[in-house]
């Protein structure tokens, strides 16, 4: 069977593989792309080969193309014809940092073919998966924002980005936080419009200084600061103008020493601000079985708050509450041995806002 490419990184190597339609290869092996990216080979196969489903599968590098074929009938080697094709454009994937911290914003971002879809994959080391997707601008830059918090797992993760055909895949490190305390920072949500409020919550050190810098897409900065309360708890604020730049914003939040950037995106529009900004948290970031999890929080005056808790098998449990004249709420859900311990995610709705956070419960 010949297998022809093009579009590949010039003089490569390249792993020639057929696998099955389980995934399993049938045989493989290897040889090496011309200047132009290109290859022409001969496949051997096995001298019994069951008709079926299958597929040829191109490794060189971080770079992998694929093709599914039908096998009808075994003649030779040499019988059939597979043609993949790369890319006429410079498909490229990084991470602005190749370690970082639970609590850091995880960038990806390179070029593909421009005006087409991106996505990737973030892998965790337990197996689990977290989707982004993005288009490619018009010139070919593309970036995509993950926006991690606790309990995110320590170790070694694997992003795949995947563009027309092409993947690229490499590798980067979750690290604990080492502060000796807790530093969280997130927002209201990660999207608003030219004229909203952007809402910032966590905690730091008890009694110490906040510093907030919100930085547009083209580097004008704003600045901001708030104060811990003895708990280590914090809000501040931007109220963003309505000429305010379009695109991707970073707020970079200092505390003792320590950092946490979160990443936003400001669209034009009508601003959505009149509606008020929806707060949530929760007392804790880790619970022992037995304990209530508490989430309190801001809304509009006068209005029921719903909050879903659920469960790492995806049981969720509902409770409800109403804001005060200063809408002001709290929910609480308590918690017995029985319950699932591992990462639970709460959803807080109000007036038309979402706010997602997650908690970690403890045996």
């Amino acid at each position: 069977m010949y297998v022809t490419a093009t579009g590949l990184d010039p003089q490569k190597v390249v792993q020639v593989q057929l696998l099955d339609s389980y995934g399993h290869i049938v045989t493989q092996d290897q040889t090496r792309t011309d200047s132009a990216g290109s290859l022409s080979y001969g496949l051997g196969l096995p001298n019994l080969m069951v008709p079926g489903n299958f597929q040829v599968k191109l490794v060189s590098g971080s770079v992998i193309l694929s093709q599914p074929i039908t096998i009808t009938a075994y003649t030779s080697q040499n019988s059939g014809l597979v043609s993949l094709s790369g890319s006429s454009y410079l498909f490229t994937a990084q991470t602005d940092k190749s370690i970082y911290q639970i609590g850091d914003v995880i960038k990806v971002f390179g070029t593909g073919a421009p005006n087409t879809g991106v996505s990737a994959v973030l892998t965790d080391p337990s197996g689990r998966t977290y989707t982004s997707s993005t288009t490619a601008q018009s010139d070919g830059t593309y970036a995509l924002y993950y926006q991690n918090s606790l309990p995110f797992e320590t170790g070694n993760w694997s992003v795949t980005v995947a563009n027309q055909g092409m993947t690229r895949v490499f590798y980067l490190v979750m690290e604990p936080i080492s502060s000796p305390f807790l530093f969280t920072a997130q927002t209201d949500r990660t999207v608003y419009l030219a004229g909203d409020l952007i809402w910032i919550s966590g905690f730091g050190l008890p009694s110490s200084n906040i510093n907030a810098v919100l930085t547009s897409p083209s580097g004008v900065t704003y600045t901001e600061t708030a104060t811990t309360t003895s708990d280590g708890s914090y809000t501040l604020s931007y109220l963003t103008s309505v000429w305010y730049e379009s695109g991707y914003w970073y707020i970079t939040l200092t505390n003792q020493g320590e950092i946490r950037q979160l990443a936003v995106t400001i669209n034009q529009g009508s601003s959505s601000s009149s509606s008020g900004p929806l707060t949530a948290q929760t007392d804790k970031s880790f619970y022992i079985k037995g304990e209530p999890i508490q989430v309190t929080g801001v809304g509009k005056p006068y209005t029921t708050v719903k909050a879903d808790f659920t469960s790492p098998s995806q049981t969720t449990f509902h409770v409800a509450a109403t804001t005060g004249s200063d809408g002001s709420y709290l929910v609480s859900l308590p918690t017995s041995p029985s319950d699932e311990t591992g990462n639970w995610i709460i959803s807080i709705t109000n007036w038309q806002l979402t706010k997602v956070l997650s908690i970690y419960l403890q045996p």
